[in-house]
């Protein structure tokens, strides 16, 4: 009640340092209560990292959560190619890209690809139509890093592109002739 009526917000408090949670609704059910938090505590920005990433069935009605994998620390954004075997998932906390394959419901690990340094901050991959490549965009240090793709095997070209400061969001059109990249500084 206090939060609600003095307009405060729910934070994590381990005895000495308390870390305000970016999610204010789902806290409710749990305050006053001791609770278990998994994840990679980062002292510097006070969040917790996470390493999981979940598959939804969207047969269902509602869709459900079928499976929960692990990534790279900090998941960020993940694409799924358009033959649909194939998903790539960045990982802000660690610079690298988790590929996992996709049969049916079925998702597997492949493992992991470095891009860039580990503070590089990958966000979002973007495959291109024919899936023989993919871009992985770089907040941490502003570049776009090119990964060769050929069947399931992923691999980083140690090419990249510079496209503005910290690009983030990023898409490529259904023809394959353009990129469009949307930078956040």
């Amino acid at each position: 009640a206090c939060v609600l009526a003095h307009d405060a917000k729910y934070v994590l408090y381990d005895g000495k340092d308390a870390y305000t949670l970016s999610d204010q609704q789902s806290p409710e059910k749990f305050a006053g209560r001791r609770v278990r938090i998994t994840g990679t505590l980062d002292a510097k920005t006070k969040t917790i990292n996470d390493n999981r990433m979940s598959v939804v069935d969207l047969s269902t009605n509602p869709p459900r959560v079928i499976a929960t994998l692990e990534t790279g620390a900090s998941p960020a954004g993940v694409s799924i190619n358009r033959q649909g075997n194939l998903a790539l998932v960045a990982n802000r906390g660690e610079g690298t890209v988790s590929a996992f394959t996709l049969s049916g419901k079925t998702v597997s690990p492949l493992g992991k690809i470095a891009v860039g340094p580990t503070n590089g901050g990958p966000c979002h991959a973007a495959f291109t139509p024919d899936g023989k490549m993919a871009l992985i965009t770089r907040d941490g240090d502003n570049f776009i890093s090119v990964l060769s793709i050929d069947g399931t095997k992923v691999e980083y070209t140690k090419r990249d592109l510079s496209a503005g400061m910290r690009p983030y969001g990023l898409d490529i059109a259904k023809n394959g002739a353009v990129a469009v990249v949307a930078n956040i500084g």
